[in-house]
C-alpha cells in the first residue's frame, strides 16, 4: 500500500518537527544562560570580593601609607578647589608612587567636587580602588561598594555592581 501525503500534511509535519526543535533549543539556551549566574554566585561566595579587596589593600600597604596618600590628595584637592564636576587627573599630574601602587595596571585618578580623590583600577566589568578624603570628612559607605576602612580618610573599596 502506498502512502501519499498531501502538501498541507507535509507542511504540518515539517512545522511540528521545527517547533519541537525550537523548543529544545530554547531549553538549551535557558540552561546555558543560567550557568553564568551560578558561576558568578559561586565565585562571589567562595573566593569573593572581600578577599580580593583585602588582598588589594595588603599590596597597597606595602607601597605607601595613609598619610602619604592623604597628603598628596589634599594637594590635588587644593589645586582644584573650584571644581564643579568630577574629572580624571592626567597621568602627568599623578605621582609615580600612585601609578605604581598595584602594578601592572596603572590606576585612573578621579578628582571629585565633594573634596575627595578616587584612585580606581578596573572598568565596566568591575572596579576597585582607594577613596581618599580629608581626615575629618565622611567616607563612602554607599550600598554598591564593599568598603574596608584603612585609616581616617582612606578606604579601599570594591564595586559590587
Amino acid at each position: 500500500m502506498k502512502t501519499y501525503f498531501t502538501i498541507s500534511a507535509l507542511i504540518g509535519l515539517i512545522l511540528l518537527g521545527s517547533l519541537s526543535c525550537c523548543q529544545n533549543r530554547a531549553e538549551e539556551r535557558r540552561q546555558v544562560s543560567e550557568i553564568p549566574q551560578t558561576v558568578n554566585q559561586r565565585v562571589t561566595e567562595e573566593k569573593g570580593y572581600k578577599i580580593d579587596t583585602q588582598q588589594f589593600l595588603e599590596r597597597v600597604k606595602r607601597k605607601t601609607t595613609p598619610a602619604e596618600l592623604r597628603s598628596w590628595a589634599l594637594k590635588v584637592l587644593s589645586t582644584y578647589a573650584d571644581v564643579k564636576q568630577s574629572f580624571y587627573l592626567s597621568s602627568n599630574e599623578t605621582p609615580a608612587f600612585v601609578l605604581g601602587l598595584d602594578p601592572p595596571i596603572a590606576p585612573s585618578v578621579v578628582v571629585n567636587p565633594n573634596a575627595s580623590v578616587t584612585i580606581v583600577w578596573g572598568g565596566g566589568f568591575g572596579s576597585w580602588g582607594l577613596y581618599v578624603v580629608p581626615e575629618n570628612s565622611e567616607l563612602t559607605n554607599s550600598p554598591p561598594f564593599y568598603v574596608i576602612k584603612w585609616a581616617p580618610g582612606v578606604e579601599a573599596f570594591h564595586d559590587l555592581q
